[in-house]
């Protein structure tokens, strides 16, 4: 027994028609008859969903192993760079803020820990962490399954097991996910219902530590580099009209070399740290900004790919995160956690 969908219309159910085209269901086993030859249909006893298409073509192992690759690369520089600005800018700020121990020392050793072990303990979960893998679930024979036990299955030919209406299945980690958003090659990993969590909280708090480092580097600047307080003196439109960027580069190489060789140094990191942070703030604060709005609306990246800016039918509401987060007070989202709080089946919006 079963239904077939052709385009948008649901055909009369099959044995009451003539038969025209015999198939089996991939979910349960049984036999089923249509009219005519549809590209796809639904079982009406277990509810999944076959589609008839030719074998997909398989991917190169070159292919797999380039993505691989180039996913490791991304990781290793994501975390140089995190490394690089933590250490670099306990080096390069604190001796000149906080030469004695004082109670401002201690302060802002306790935000440099709380943020440093959060940024890497979230990007820690979201990239070696399971994206979201597909429950394991019985299928093939009639009497392994029940009824509408797989509604809204479909069958991967990638990975060959059933796919849950909610996943998709990602080439480069070779995979269905279960709430997949999109591959993210900065943490080599999906963006699926078990890391979703981490990955936003770990945009949240590189956010907020490039802020921090970018306001503390200013600030120790302004002290290394007592001569960058003069140029308000300087003609501000004039500066914008006429001054070539080597005259700028020139007075900066000045003002370097006359620090002292310590001092140079730490000039130079605060230089790097200065642009490293503006950076980061400005690009994970966009991308921030983007899963907010996609998990605020009930959306997937991929959903709105697929489904473009047309669907009017989004429910906007800020139980969307306590879905993602849990229903404790959002205070206990922001601490270090390794349990789930997912529970299927999912309320975003997706498309395949």
């Amino acid at each position: 027994m079963g239904l077939a969908v052709d385009g948008n219309e649901t055909k009369m159910p099959v044995q009451e028609l003539p038969v025209g085209w015999e198939t089996s269901c991939w979910g349960c086993g049984l036999r089923v008859v249509l009219p005519k030859f549809a590209p796809m249909f639904k079982c009406g006893w277990c509810g999944a969903i076959t589609i008839e298409k030719s074998e997909m073509k398989p991917i190169s192992p070159w292919s797999r192993r380039c993505s691989k690759g180039r996913d490791r690369v991304f990781v290793c520089l994501v975390l140089c760079l995190t490394f690089s600005i933590v250490f670099g800018g306990v080096w390069a700020t604190f001796p000149v803020l906080f030469p004695t121990a004082t109670v401002g020392f201690y302060v802002h050793s306790v935000i440099t820990i709380v943020l440093s072990f959060n940024t890497l303990f979230n990007y820690c979960m979201a990239a070696f962490r399971l994206a979201g893998p597909s429950p394991r679930t019985e299928y093939g024979k009639f009497d392994l399954v029940d009824k509408k036990t797989l509604e809204g299955y479909k069958f991967c030919v990638y990975c060959k097991i059933p796919k849950p209406p909610n996943a998709h299945h990602c080439r480069s980690c070779q995979c269905c996910v279960v709430d997949m958003d999109h591959h993210c090659p900065f943490i080599g990993n999906c963006v699926g219902a078990n890391n979703h969590q981490h990955f936003l909280l770990f945009l949240l708090f590189a956010s907020v530590s490039g802020l921090y480092v970018l306001t503390m580097s200013t600030y120790v600047g302004t002290i290394v580099w007592p001569q960058l307080l003069r140029f308000r003196r300087v003609n501000l439109p004039r500066v914008h009209a006429g001054v070539s960027f080597d005259v700028v580069l020139d007075v900066l190489a000045a003002m370097v070399v006359s620090l002292e060789p310590v001092a140079s140094t730490r000039a130079f990191a605060l230089i790097y740290l200065f642009i490293a942070s503006l950076s980061l703030v400005i690009g994970v604060g966009l991308l921030l900004y983007q899963q907010v709005q996609l998990v605020y609306t009930g959306q997937t990246y991929l959903g709105t790919l697929t489904s473009g800016s047309g669907n009017h039918h989004l429910v906007k509401s800020w139980t969307n995160f306590r879905r993602l987060f849990g229903k404790q007070h959002p205070f206990f989202w922001l601490l270090p956690r390794v349990g789930l709080n997912y529970v299927p089946p999912s309320e975003k919006i997706h498309t395949t």
